[in-house]
């Protein structure tokens, strides 16, 4: 062997490291019906939960979530940086798919004092909350037992939702605390009764339903936006997909209690393991605390079983403390045929205070059927009733029932 080869080897075992082929993921189906139910003769295992390689982590990374002025798109085409702006928010959510945004039109005022008021539930006695805590038959409440993947996820929790009215009325009220049976299908509203102090925002609830609302018509507005990329204009009352008066959208109150671990400490048990968003959008307000030591990452590669990329950490919006984080959701991804990504993401325990963030999820309508036929992108996925597939996570959000259903369960080919 001649002896430029022998200085060759180093160089591609280098590359070999550097740039390894990835796993493609099985083509295989999972159908589900809309009831939930799954046809376990067409279920084959994507990948194993419990084989997951370890990625490198960037707690330095040069890769940046951007972090956009969207007061042009809220002011309409006819601003000079309407369509420069619009760009920018398509660019990051065909990226990473997280993106920060600041001007958004929810008043820092309605922020804080939903975050006095998240603060004001989780101070509240254990034995209290546990009598507002979920149950298999109602996914709103107060939780510590959430499951990520299988894996506990070391946090509290509070989610609650819109209401229907119990006439199945058309139209999505906040202020309906009546409808038990369908509230958006997906279980009723739990307040806490015992307050009587005129100061609180929890009794009655109306802040925390208002905070919900304004979010919700933001998340519509941002979805209408990049569904101009596919030329889709969801109007106000679309039952099709999602609008204001047609969703299942949720909001989470999270409490990551203070820890002393060290940072990016691969070990440390995590606030929430990796995973993707179900839905369409998800708008977090994250603890500006967290700035210097921030717990959320989003994954650079397709999924860490895949090993295609780092972990990037997304801190608090740097330019505005009442900003929000913006990530795109499963139901993005298969409307836009993959050209919108959502991102897998993680919150790790790093050291500091103990924190909240309030994160609004985004839903389509509890009949949708969502379907790639106006994508741009270059995957392709079957057809999916929404109740069933949010029916099968929140199963595996509530308990072990195995491999959770995952979106590349729908995928067909690239």
């Amino acid at each position: 062997m001649k002896t430029g080869s022998f200085l060759l080897l180093p160089f591609l075992s280098l590359l070999i490291l550097l740039f390894p082929s990835p796993a493609t993921p099985s083509s295989s189906a999972v159908d589900i019906s809309p009831d939930g139910s799954v046809d376990s003769t067409t279920h084959e295992t994507q990948y194993s939960q419990d084989t997951v390689p370890s990625a490198d982590i960037a707690p330095s990374a040069p890769l940046e979530v951007p972090t956009i002025d969207i007061a042009p798109l809220l002011a309409g085409s006819r601003d000079p940086s309407y369509h420069s702006t619009l760009a920018s928010l398509i660019s990051a959510a065909t990226t990473y798919g997280f993106f920060h945004i600041t001007n958004h039109g929810v008043s820092p005022g309605l922020i804080r004092k939903n975050k006095e008021a998240m603060k004001e539930f989780f101070s509240m006695d254990e034995e209290i909350k546990q009598l507002l805590e979920r149950t298999v038959g109602n996914s709103r409440g107060w939780s510590k037992s959430e499951l990520t993947k299988n894996k506990l996820d070391i946090k509290e929790l509070f989610d609650y939702g819109m209401v229907l009215p119990p006439d199945g009325a058309k139209s999505a009220n906040p202020f309906n605390e009546g409808a038990t049976d369908i509230d958006s299908g997906f279980g009723s509203n739990q307040w806490p009764t015992h307050i009587t102090s005129r100061s609180s925002n929890l009794s009655p609830p109306t802040v925390p339903l208002i905070y919900m609302n304004s979010c919700t018509v933001l998340a519509h507005k941002l979805l209408n936006l990049l569904l101009t990329e596919l030329h889709i204009k969801l109007p106000d009352d679309d039952a099709t997909i999602a609008s204001p008066k047609h969703h299942t959208s949720y909001n989470r109150w999270n409490y990551y209690p203070s820890t002393e671990v060290q940072p990016f400490d691969v070990a440390a048990p995590l606030g929430i393991s990796p995973h993707t968003d179900a839905g369409l959008l998800t708008l977090l307000h994250q603890d500006p605390k967290r700035a210097e030591h921030p717990q959320l990452q989003v994954y650079s590669g397709s999924k860490e079983v895949f090993n295609d990329g780092v972990w990037i950490p997304v801190p608090p919006c740097p330019t505005d403390q009442w900003g929000f984080t913006v990530n795109v959701g499963d139901m993005l991804q298969v409307i836009s045929k993959g050209y919108y990504k959502a991102p897998e993401h993680r919150v790790v325990r790093t050291p500091g205070p103990s924190t909240y963030s309030s994160a609004l999820f985004y839903n389509p309508a509890y009949g949708a059927v969502i379907k790639d036929d106006k994508g741009v992108g270059e995957e392709h996925y079957r057809d999916l009733y929404w109740a069933g597939y949010r029916r099968r996570r929140w199963e595996g959000d509530f308990k072990d029932v195995g491999e959770e259903v995952q979106i590349e369960a729908y995928r067909e080919s690239f």
